[in-house]
């Protein structure tokens, strides 16, 4: 049996893998229980873990990593029973090209909703495709690319801004828990915390330049009945 704390499924060797579910939106609704859980790659899953996900009902995997960090370490539920996989590296190569200019991760999400449009329409297309199925999606600290993703559902549905803020700050706390991650060195701290206001500035570049959750999603190329379809998988 998993256990959870609160959102948080508390397993032996992943750290950060929490149920996007029971989160109050202003529209007096809630999210959907174990229909899309924000997870990691860090680590491996029992067979009783595994199992337990199966139960909860996830039948999809997305990992969004680059291809050598999923040869460096597999997706956890990836080839269990008849879970379905699939793998949309979102950041492509610009996130090698343009680190050392990033003065923080605000810059890098920035750039994932400027220009990584297409992966994330690949993203949502899957999400659409399977409406009833529980979706596992992560990359490798269930921190950055899962955030901007997470952001994008949950302000789709009306989650207060302060709720998404909290949902995406929690990561750096979590991911204290996993050996090694507070001994990175000191250049590459700005790259694993999760400070609220990376969130806040994300959420507004988001606003500002686009309109929200709702126009984004349409100007990256989802129809009107597309959009009103996903954000149907995420509330109750």
């Amino acid at each position: 049996m998993v256990k959870q704390q609160n959102n948080l499924f508390l397993l032996n060797n992943l750290f950060n893998v929490r149920d996007l579910g029971e989160i109050d939106t202003k529209y007096g609704t809630k999210t959907r229980r174990y229909k899309y859980i924000r997870g990691t790659a860090k680590g491996t899953m029992t067979e009783i873990e595994k199992e337990h996900f199966y139960n909860l009902g996830v039948r999809v995997v997305v990992d969004l990593r680059y291809t050598n960090e999923i040869e460096k370490t597999p997706s956890p539920l990836r080839g269990y029973k008849d879970i379905k996989y699939y793998h949309v590296d979102m950041m492509g190569e610009f996130w090698q090209m343009r680190e050392q200019g990033y003065k923080d991760m605000t810059d890098l999400y920035i750039d994932l909703l400027d220009d990584s449009q297409e992966k994330l329409l690949m993203i949502f297309k899957i999400f659409l495709k399977y409406p009833r199925d529980g979706i596992y999606f992560h990359c490798t600290a269930g921190k950055d690319r899962t955030g901007v993703v997470t952001m994008l559902l949950l302000d789709l549905v009306g989650v207060p801004h302060s709720v998404i803020v909290e949902n995406y700050s929690e990561s750096y706390t979590n991911n204290l828990s996993r050996p090694g991650y507070k001994f990175i060195k000191p250049e590459w701290r700005r790259f694993i915390l999760s400070e609220p206001e990376y969130m806040e500035r994300t959420l507004d570049h988001l606003y500002t330049k686009y309109g929200g959750s709702r126009a984004y999603l349409s100007h990256i190329g989802l129809r009107d009945d597309e959009i009103n379809n996903l954000a149907a998988t995420i509330v109750e």
